[in-house]
Order: structure tokens, then sequence, then C-alpha cells
């Protein structure tokens, strides 16, 4: 019979830490842990300092952890009405309720963009993108329909409004390849 009194390979098994919290666990943090995996409960209500009354200086470490993560990410004029904020959940709740409005003026101005856009000097790649980016911009603002067959028609309708845009945009060199994609059966998305 043979026994295992080896103390390194003990130590080299995988464990549970003894507070019980596995890489499963909201709260749990690795060396490698820097893309907020698992971390959305801090931010949304769900992991709140009272739900953990066993773990609070484990939840502090995260809280601090998740807050340094917003704040990184977060533009230096904005960092004056958030720094003192003394968890990640009080940052982020300010912050949506900063900028998640939409402003009828935005929506407008964007649209305004959209519709006065055009290719000018730019090649029709760098053109395109500052479209895109606008449309982009645009669907931020604006609710997605519900997925349904009528929507989804909907949905088809907009990308062909986008690929008309796309065009109307084009300078007039474009004039003969614009009208050979109007031309086509099935015509093709924007991209």
């Amino acid at each position: 019979m043979a026994t295992n009194d080896n103390p390194e390979s003990a130590s080299t098994a995988p464990s549970i830490p003894s507070n019980g919290i596995d890489y499963n666990h909201p709260l749990f943090l690795s060396a490698l842990d820097v893309s907020g995996r698992n971390k959305l409960g801090m931010v949304d209500d769900f992991c709140t300092k009272d739900k953990f009354s066993g773990l609070k200086n484990h939840w502090e470490r995260v809280n601090a952890i998740v807050l340094s993560w917003v704040m990184n990410f977060v533009g230096k004029g904005l960092l004056g009405g958030i720094m003192y904020a003394s968890s990640a959940q009080e940052v982020w709740e300010d912050l949506f309720e900063r900028f998640n409005k939409v402003d009828s003026s935005r929506t407008l101005n964007l649209h305004k963009e959209i519709a006065t856009l055009t290719q000018g000097t730019d090649s029709v790649s760098v053109y395109f993108s500052k479209l895109k980016g606008l449309w982009e911009d645009f669907e931020a603002l604006v609710p997605t329909p519900c997925n349904c067959d009528k929507s989804n028609e909907f949905v088809l309708h907009l990308h062909k409004l986008k690929l008309f845009q796309f065009l109307m945009g084009l300078n007039d060199s474009y004039l003969q390849a614009r009208s050979q994609i109007l031309l086509m059966c099935r015509i093709p998305s924007v991209n």
C-alpha cells in the first residue's frame, strides 16, 4: 500500500478557497481577471454588500477592482463627478442617469448628418466608415423593433434605405456603378 506523503503534490492540486468562493461565484477574482467576467452583478444591484454579510472584506476588494475598471474607461473629464463614489454600482447608476437619455435634438442632428454626408474627397472606404459610424450612433438611440415577421420586413426595408443613402452620397464618378447596382434583381447589402 503506497501513501503519498509528498507535501508538494498536495499543494498543486486545485482547491476551493476556505471562504467557499469558486470560479463561478460573483465575487471570485483571479490574477488574470481583467475582463470583468462575471462581474456585472457589481453594477446592476445583484451583488450588493448586504447580500454577502460573511464576505464583506472580499466584496470591498472586488468592488474596488470593478470601480477601477469603470473609471479607467470613463473619460478624464467625467472623473471629477465620480471619483469619490464608494461603490461601482453608485458610479454605474450615476453614469446611466446622466447619459442614458434619448435626446431628440441629438437624434435629429444624427439624422441630418446621415442625410447630408457625401463622399467628397474621401475614399469610398473612409466615406462608408463615416456613414456606418453615424448609423451605429443613430441605432443606439432608436429602440429595436420586436422579433416578428412585420419587424423583419421593416429591418430589410431599413437595410435597403441604408444602401440608397450610401449610393446617393457617392461622387458622380460612381454613377454607372450606382445604376448597375440598382438594376440588379437582388439588391446587395450595403456592406
